[in-house]
């Protein structure tokens, strides 16, 4: 018998796939982070890795704040997906998205698309 896997995604919440979706974006802002932190202490880091690092930080910030979106209404709700995928079970999380009330706790499911 085969699992669908769609029918795993579809059992988490929406705050949780927002988290999923923002996870890539995250560890790439803070591994270029790390690099500029270590710029500090070393003095002899290559330029190609320096500029690297530049480029991982900005992609890491225009994905959280262009591609982390409520399923319903399509607004940006970066804010969950950072609060989810850096501390899932400690952030203070918001309950619903702020434009159209969607519930952030209900199990995801994808978007018919037309």
């Amino acid at each position: 018998m085969l699992i669908n896997p769609l029918s795993q995604q579809s059992k988490l919440a929406v705050r949780a796939q927002l988290g999923r979706r923002a996870r890539p974006f995250l560890l790439a802002l803070v591994g270029g982070w790390m690099v500029f932190a270590l710029c500090i202490f070393v003095t002899a880091i290559p330029l190609p890795l320096m500029f690297g690092a530049f480029i991982a930080v900005i992609v890491g910030v225009l994905g959280l704040l262009l591609t982390v979106r409520c399923p319903r209404c399509r607004a940006r709700l970066p804010q969950v997906g950072f609060a989810e995928c850096w501390a899932p079970a400690h952030a203070s999380k918001p309950s619903q998205c702020t434009i159209c009330r969607l519930d952030l706790r209900e199990p995801y499911t994808p978007p018919v698309r037309r």
